[in-house]
């Protein structure tokens, strides 16, 4: 007979499958590039030809804001639904010792304190999703508006000298030489290059920290697993798991904003944004 602290085990491993799940799934493959095309032709005054006049660049911020902002909704809400359930498993685990006469109250009155906070955040990111998605939709005229489906890489590779943005930079700093002029637009290229640097060093960061807390959750689920007595620390190290999740998740949205501001701002077209964005998303080399 499989006895709980087996299933509480395994239970928190679907959980920490799911969490890093999150680096690997959202939206369907070419749905940024389908975004893209879809405003461009709702906005007939953001033209191919003038890739860098100012109306193309607020549209390609409208998307990519729309587009990351409905991801990362979406990851919050699987995250959250994930961890619902391995703290129901581990509250039903605390009160079944305590109900054997355990001194495990504390325990459980937080276990469903904790429930009932990740009910109302998990009721808050529900409606995100659905917000997001909608927002999504109007701007596109619901070309993309679904985000769920197919196999993608969150984690974009760092800055090498072979990437767009990389080009795009050195090309800016190279017509400054020449012309003598601090142009601001190539100055604002620099500084976005630099955002996304500092942004690679904080994703690989984050997901450093996110892989050390899923190994000291699993730790402790084995902890319980060969006791069969709950862990003091358990629901703690669910939060920290969560927290982790969190800020690797908004840090490579960020980076992904900053490399296609810095795409925009160096003249690339938005549909070769929008195709390099996808290539990062799907983890394939786009450079050219």
């Amino acid at each position: 007979m499989v006895c709980f602290g087996s299933l509480m085990l395994l239970s928190l491993k679907r959980w920490s499958c799911v969490v890093l799940a999150l680096l690997s799934s959202s939206l369907y493959a070419g749905d940024f590039s389908n975004a893209m095309q879809a405003a461009l032709r709702n906005e007939a005054k953001a033209t191919a030809d003038k890739p860098d006049s100012p109306q193309t660049l607020q549209l390609i911020d409208r998307v990519a804001v729309a587009y990351l902002q409905a991801m990362q909704a979406q990851d919050n809400f699987k995250a959250l639904h994930a961890q619902i359930h391995a703290v129901v498993m581990q509250r039903n685990f605390i009160r079944r010792n305590y109900l054997n006469g355990q001194d495990l109250y504390t325990e459980l009155a937080k276990s469903r304190g904790r429930i009932s906070t990740l009910l109302a955040h998990w009721i808050d990111a529900r409606e995100q999703v659905q917000l997001q998605r909608k927002l999504l939709s109007n701007l596109t005229s619901g070309a993309v508006s679904e985000v769920s489906g197919s196999t993608f890489t969150y984690i974009p590779s760092p800055l090498d000298a072979t990437s767009p943005e990389s080009k795009l930079t050195r090309k800016g700093l190279h017509f400054n030489e020449e012309s003598g002029n601090e142009s601001s637009i190539n100055l604002d290229v620099l500084r976005l290059y630099q955002a996304v640097q500092v942004g690679d060093s904080q994703l690989s960061a984050f997901k450093n920290a996110l892989e050390w807390n899923l190994e000291a959750l699993e730790s402790t689920a084995k902890t319980q697993d060969t006791t069969d007595q709950p862990h003091p620390g358990m629901l703690d190290t669910m939060d920290r798991v969560l927290q982790a999740q969190n800020d690797l998740s908004k840090a490579r949205y960020d980076n992904l904003y900053q490399r296609i501001r810095l795409c925009a701002q160096g003249g690339m077209a938005a549909e070769a944004i929008a195709a390099h964005i996808d290539a990062l998303l799907l983890g394939q080399d786009s450079s050219p």
